[in-house]
């Protein structure tokens, strides 16, 4: 049985959401970490500061996705 409307559109806007939630996560702090590298000559150290950061940025935000879930 197909879900109505406003369900569908809800569901995908939660998606659309948490695509922009995670690509936020890792956009933000490898960008930073590449404007910072350029700046300060440190090629690549704070690339892959960010990266990490990303990483766990992204880990925190599925776990908390799979607790919600869970409940």
């Amino acid at each position: 049985m197909p879900k109505p409307p406003n369900e569908a559109m809800s569901h995908r806007l939660r998606h659309i959401a948490l695509g922009s939630e995670l690509a936020g996560e890792v956009l933000l702090p490898v960008l930073l970490g590449l404007w910072l590298d350029s700046h300060y000559e440190t090629s690549p150290t704070f690339v892959l500061i960010g990266t990490f950061i990303a990483l766990a940025a992204v880990a925190a935000t599925l776990l908390r996705l799979v607790k919600s879930r869970s409940n």
